[in-house]
């Protein structure tokens, strides 16, 4: 197998192990032009997530929410060099 198949494989199985089940406790209004993205929030906001990645442009427009990063995935794929650089260090 190649190498990068191997990186995606293992990134797949790290979401796997990080993944949460959202209750639906949590309701939001935040995304104005699009509320039915408020779910999306919501959740992230209920599973203590860091980011939300995403290609939608109504919660890119957001940036963040509270302490969450909204970061499209080629962005997040950065992110995660960045911590994988720092972490070989």
């Amino acid at each position: 197998m190649s190498t990068f198949l191997n990186e995606i494989i293992g990134f797949v199985q790290w979401l796997r192990e990080r993944n949460a089940l959202c209750l639906g406790i949590w309701e939001v209004k935040v995304v104005h032009e699009d509320p039915d993205d408020d779910i999306i929030v919501a959740c992230a906001i209920e599973a203590g997530a860091d980011y939300i990645i995403s290609s939608d442009h109504h919660l890119l427009n957001l940036k963040h929410y509270r302490e969450i990063q909204i970061v499209t995935p080629g962005a997040f794929l950065g992110i995660l060099d960045r911590e994988k650089a720092l972490q070989s260090n």
